[in-house]
């Protein structure tokens, strides 16, 4: 009796997803014998069997929200079709019932995402040079050479650092005012890659950084999140994304690569997370996230650097909450596991200074949201210049969906008409005293934080640690902010 396939294609809930169909016994295209139905008859002697599911724009668009899946299959001597080597998850093999009995049904899985991390990798490897100046403060070779201690890296890993220091997340401001760090060693063991999103206008890329920490097994629980929204990026864009001499259109040229993903990853080669230049900032989140003792994945979305384009579909949360579940499965097919949780776990959201405006306005605009409301617990604000935009999101996010979410904002502004906004925050009379800076002070069953560091904190830190003095400005107090103060927020076991 000849082998019957019937094709099909799925998303990770099983809902059917429209393709178009290749399918190819030992490397010979096969026509279908039935059209409608996807059904395939193999011919004799058959042993592999490949098939490419292309998913079909819906009407009336270009694009379609899913990527295309190549799966192989082996077809024993007795007819047994079975997945080959490393393509179990990607397909879903049945018996097929009614008038197509004798059939076996092939549901081809196909995801919203792919991995595109070794073409990241090769844009980080040709930097503007002689020739093709870099324009105002965009790095060259040598200065992302010396911030890094070599360039391109050799890959996307997160490697381990020995000597970092980390804002204490249990005794942030010692005696004397001064922030407490410690030096210590971090291993980040974890899986760092960058997928790209289909069918969308932005976001486009997403670095993912999975910890080995956080399972990825049949029956795993659901799995938590992590976000890092960076500043938003118009106000250098004739600098970086479209200028500076950098080639590619969003989202992949070095610019991208390099300020939205490599930056928010990793530190400086030398003092964890000291200040070079005024836009070569590394971030070191995955340092931070580890040393809190957090176990969870962080991703770290690519916005357009056009602002009305942004962060695009993540405005809206409940999309936010199903690319995540799309995310899970993907992350889970890729390591051979077929059946990845049928929900995501809790979510934190963080963003850095111009980034705050977007997400107190998604906190606003997303008041309906179920994803709001069951999923994310926590928001951190890193030195947003819109302290009473954030503030006012943050406290009616509070009030509509709960006491129990938490509120965490981090300031290096010290300008009298913030402090309003500090004190509503932490529930205080506007007649109420604030202690000198650097502070850090939480309320409401510590579901709240506010702490401002100023410029002249960083300055006694830098004596205090290294015995040197300095005259830091504005800006890198600014970027110290995101760079240390995430260690504290996710040390409160809000994720």
């Amino acid at each position: 009796m000849p082998v019957k396939l019937i094709v099909a294609a799925g998303n990770w809930e099983s809902k059917e997803v429209k393709c178009t169909f290749t399918v190819q016994a030992n490397e010979v295209t096969l026509v279908a014998k039935d059209r409608s139905k996807q059904i395939y008859e193999l011919p004799a002697g058959t042993t592999q069997v490949r098939i490419v599911a292309t998913p079909i724009p819906p009407s009336g668009t270009k694009k379609s929200p899913f990527w295309e899946t190549i799966v192989a299959l082996v077809v024993a001597s007795n007819g047994t079709v079975t997945p080959r080597a490393g393509f179990a998850p990607w397909i879903v093999l049945t018996q097929a019932t009614g008038a197509t009995a004798d059939a076996t049904l092939a549901m081809v899985r196909v995801s919203r995402f792919r991995e595109v991390t070794h073409r990241v990798l090769d844009l980080l490897k040709v930097v503007p040079g002689a020739g093709q100046p870099r324009q105002g403060d965009a790095p060259t070779l040598a200065d992302l050479a010396a911030t890094y201690g070599k360039w391109p890296p050799d890959d996307l890993d997160i490697h381990p650092l020995l000597g970092g220091y980390y804002l204490d997340g249990a005794n942030p401001v010692k005696a004397g005012g001064i922030l407490n760090f410690a030096k210590s060693p971090v291993h980040v063991d974890a899986e760092s890659i960058v997928v790209e999103l289909a069918g969308v206008e932005a976001p486009r890329l997403f670095g993912v950084v999975w910890p080995d920490a956080v399972a990825r097994k049949n029956g795993a629980p659901p799995t938590p999140f992590f976000f890092y929204f960076r500043q938003t990026g118009e106000q250098d864009i004739k600098n970086v994304f479209v200028g500076g001499a950098v080639k590619g259109d969003y989202p992949y040229n070095l610019d991208y690569a390099e300020r939205c993903l490599f930056e928010g990853q990793h530190y400086p080669a030398t003092q964890g997370f000291r200040g070079t230049g005024r836009v070569l900032r590394a971030k070191g989140v995955p340092y931070q996230v580890t040393r809190s003792g957090t176990k969870a994945v962080m991703v770290f979305p690519v916005a357009n650097a056009i602002d009305r384009i942004g962060y695009g579909v993540l405005s809206n949360f409940d999309e936010m909450g199903r690319l995540l579940a799309d995310l899970q499965a993907f992350m889970f097919w890729n390591v051979g596991m077929a059946v990845p949780p049928s929900t995501v776990g809790k979510t934190a959201l963080s963003a850095f200074s111009s980034g705050n405006g977007p997400l107190a306005r998604f906190l606003t605009n997303n008041r309906a949201s179920s994803f709001l409301k069951n999923n994310i617990t926590a928001v951190y604000f890193l030195d947003p210049p819109g302290v009473k935009e954030c503030v006012d999101a943050g406290l009616e996010w509070r009030r509509t969906m709960g006491k129990d979410k938490r509120v965490r904002l981090y300031s290096a502004r010290i300008e009298s008409g913030f402090h309003p906004h500090y004190r509503r925050l932490l529930g205080l009379k506007p007649s109420d005293s604030l202690p000198s800076p650097p502070y850090l002070l939480n309320a409401a069953d510590n579901k709240i934080t506010m702490a401002l560091f100023p410029t002249a904190s960083w300055d006694r830190v830098y004596k205090d640690l290294f015995g040197k003095d300095t005259k830091w400005g504005y800006w890198s107090a600014h970027h110290f902010v995101p760079a240390t103060a995430l260690t504290h927020a996710l040390s409160q076991g809000d994720i």
